[in-house]
C-alpha cells in the first residue's frame, strides 16, 4: 500500500523529502488507512460509549476506524487552528490531512511490538524481567516517540511552510489546544484510574503487568455512560472509597478507584446468603460469581441514589474494597468490556 519510496526507510532517513513526495502524489488514502491504525487503540474505549446502542461488539471495532480518523482530523483541525490564529495564512488542511497519517508510522510500530510482548511473552516472565530489558524497551518507545514527534514537525513545515520561531510558536499553541482536548476527555469521557492491589482480589484477577510504584494497577473507566444514564445492573464500576486519609500519594489520591459489581438498584432489597444473592427475596443468578460461601449480607434496602456493590470473589469481606451501599456520587466510571480487551491487563478475559 505504501510504495517503497514511500515506506518507513524513507521516513526515518529523509522525512521531509519523503513526505514531500508524498504530499506531490495528491492521495489521501494511505494517510486514512495509517490514521485509522495508528489512533485505533486510543479511540477504541470512546467507541465503545459513542456506538453503545448498536448491537454487537463487532459494530464497536468496525466503526471505531472511522473514529480514528475522526480523531486524526480533530487533531489536525487543532495544529491548523494554530496556524490561523497565529496569522500564517499559507497551507491547507487537506494537505496536512494527506501527511498526517504517515507521522503515525512509529506509533503502529510501537503498538505491533507491545502487543507481540503481551501476546507472546508469558505472564510469569513478564514478571521477573530485568532492569536492563526494561530499559531497553523503555529506550525503544522513547525513541519512536521522538521519531513521530519529529513526523509531525516536518509535516507541519512541509504544508504550511514554517520553520525557526513561527513553527515552534505553532507548536506550542498546537499543543495547547491539545491540552483543553484532553481535559474535557479525562473530565467528561474516559479517566485511568488507579486500583489498589489490596482491592483487586475482589474481582480475581491474575497477572498484573502494569502497575504503578509496584502498589497500584492502572486501569480505565469510561465517564461519558454515566453522565447520560445511571449505573445498571451487572456493570462493573470504579468508585471512591469513603474517604482520603489512608490513600498514600497526593498524585495517586484523586485518581484512586475500588472495583466491584453492581447488583442492587435503588429501592430494592438485597440480601447475601452464604455468597448468593437475592434480590427481593429471590436467588439471583450470577454467572461471573466466584469463592466460597462465606459471605453473608442481612436484608439491606438500598436508598435512593444508591447502589449495592459486591465483588465477583465471595471469599473477600466488603470492607476489604469498601463493598456494600455506594453513593451515586462515588461512582465515577465504568470498566469497559469491549472484546475482552483487558485480559492483558488482567491475565484473563473474563471482565
Amino acid at each position: 500500500m505504501i510504495g517503497v519510496a514511500y515506506g518507513p526507510t524513507g521516513l526515518l532517513i529523509n522525512p521531509r523529502d519523503t513526505l514531500e513526495g508524498i504530499l506531490a502524489r495528491g492521495a489521501v488514502w494511505g494517510s486514512v488507512f495509517l490514521g485509522a491504525a495508528g489512533y485505533y487503540w486510543r479511540t477504541l474505549q470512546f467507541s465503545e460509549f459513542l456506538v453503545a446502542p448498536l448491537p454487537g461488539k463487532a459494530a464497536v471495532f468496525l466503526l471505531n476506524g472511522l473514529v480514528a480518523v475522526g480523531w486524526m482530523a480533530l487533531l489536525i483541525s487543532l495544529v491548523h487552528l494554530a496556524c490561523r490564529l497565529l496569522g500564517h495564512r499559507q497551507g491547507h488542511w487537506r494537505d496536512l490531512f494527506c501527511l498526517w497519517g504517515y507521522t503515525q508510522v512509529p506509533a503502529i510500530i510501537l503498538a505491533a511490538l507491545v502487543m507481540a510482548f503481551l501476546s507472546l511473552v508469558p505472564a510469569t516472565w513478564r514478571m521477573e524481567l530485568e532492569i536492563a530489558w526494561i530499559a531497553l524497551g523503555v529506550a525503544v518507545a522513547v525513541l519512536l516517540s521522538l521519531w513521530g514527534l519529529v513526523l509531525k514537525f516536518q509535516a507541519v513545515k512541509v504544508c504550511y511552510d514554517l520553520s525557526g520561531r513561527r513553527l515552534f510558536q505553532v507548536i506550542v499553541l498546537a499543543f495547547a489546544l491539545y491540552g483543553l482536548v484532553v481535559w474535557a476527555e479525562f473530565a467528561f469521557v474516559a479517566e485511568r484510574g488507579f486500583v489498589p492491589h489490596r482491592a483487586l482480589p475482589a474481582m480475581t484477577p491474575t497477572v498484573l503487568p502494569l502497575t504503578v510504584g509496584g502498589r497500584f494497577i492502572s486501569l480505565p473507566f469510561g465517564k461519558l455512560t454515566y453522565q447520560v444514564r445511571p449505573p445498571r445492573r451487572g456493570e462493573i464500576v470504579g468508585f471512591v472509597a469513603p474517604g482520603w486519609d489512608a490513600f498514600p500519594s497526593v498524585i495517586v489520591r484523586p485518581r484512586q478507584r475500588l472495583l466491584g459489581r453492581v447488583v442492587g438498584l435503588p429501592s430494592e432489597e438485597v440480601e447475601v446468603r452464604r455468597g448468593q444473592v437475592y434480590l427481593n427475596g429471590r436467588p439471583y443468578e450470577e454467572p461471573y460469581r466466584l469463592g466460597g460461601t462465606d459471605l453473608d449480607v442481612p436484608p439491606t434496602r438500598v436508598p435512593p441514589g444508591h447502589y449495592f456493590v459486591l465483588g465477583d470473589n465471595r471469599d473477600v469481606p466488603l470492607m476489604a474494597y469498601h463493598g456494600g451501599l455506594v453513593p451515586q456520587g462515588r461512582i465515577r466510571g465504568r470498566m469497559s468490556e469491549v472484546g475482552g480487551l483487558w485480559q492483558f491487563l488482567v491475565g484473563k478475559g473474563r471482565w
